[in-house]
């Protein structure tokens, strides 16, 4: 019994050893993943103050916003949340870029990173609806795009960020005459009427910014006043601004 209690003794300092390391770990750990998140939400609030204001201030903001989602990507690999962000970013600097080859370059970074998110999350609508953004600005106009709009309206049809991809790719392909126009028209007609009766001012009046951009106000305007909306008053404040911003 007495070597017994010695033997014990003896490893009492090894496991309070062992503990203390794995404790310092788990308080390394989350410092870590408490600096990513800080930084995830910094580089969230500097894409809506791109966003608001439709450009980056300068190319040092966007390589240090860069650095800082990269940061905390390395941090949390397998986070879709974090690889959506680390490819608006890229898509951003493409919409930045002055030369064609970097255009190219940021939004192809950004496709494998919307691509990487969709594998892990692929019930995610937010991403399917940037993927097909991101293939209407790289001009592949073609079967995948229409698969990914519709993908996006499956999974989340009250999405906002659903509404502006069906609208800014809809309005191209009808407006284009694309072979893909009689597949989204019913979608495009779809996510234009919800976004005029949605009562926030800020989604009806992207609505408008995406039909002026489109030049499509007379159009979108026939539309609208066919639509089935109990509020006359939002269809003909919508075709009153349409007709003085034409």
């Amino acid at each position: 019994m007495k070597f017994k209690l010695a033997s014990f003794t003896n490893v009492q300092p090894i496991i309070l050893v062992v503990l203390t390391l794995l404790c310092l770990f788990g308080i390394v750990q989350a410092a870590k993943m408490g600096k990513a998140n800080l930084d995830f939400y910094r580089v969230h609030q500097t894409l809506e103050y791109w966003r608001d204001n439709q450009q980056i201030t300068n190319d040092e903001e966007l390589n240090q916003t860069l650095t800082i989602i990269h940061r905390a990507n390395n941090t949390h690999p397998n986070n879709p949340q974090y690889l959506i962000t680390l490819g608006l970013v890229y898509e951003w600097g493409g919409l930045h870029a002055a030369e064609q080859a970097d255009k190219m370059h940021y939004f192809n970074e950004a496709r494998k990173y919307y691509s990487r998110a969709t594998e892990l999350r692929p019930t995610w609508p937010g991403t399917w609806a940037t993927l097909a953004t991101l293939k209407w600005r790289l001009n592949e106009i073609d079967q995948q795009l229409v698969e990914y709009l519709f993908l996006a309206d499956k999974f989340g049809e009250n999405s906002d960020q659903v509404h502006e991809a069906w609208l800014e790719v809809g309005f191209y392909l009808y407006k284009s005459k694309s072979v893909f126009s009689a597949k989204i028209i019913k979608g495009l007609r779809k996510h234009l009427q919800l976004m005029v009766e949605d009562p926030r001012n800020k989604i009806n009046a992207l609505a408008l910014t995406i039909v002026k951009r489109h030049n499509v106000e007379q159009l979108a305007c026939n539309w609208v006043t066919n639509f089935n909306i109990e509020d006359e008053v939002k269809k003909e404040k919508f075709c009153q601004t349409t007709s003085s911003r034409s």
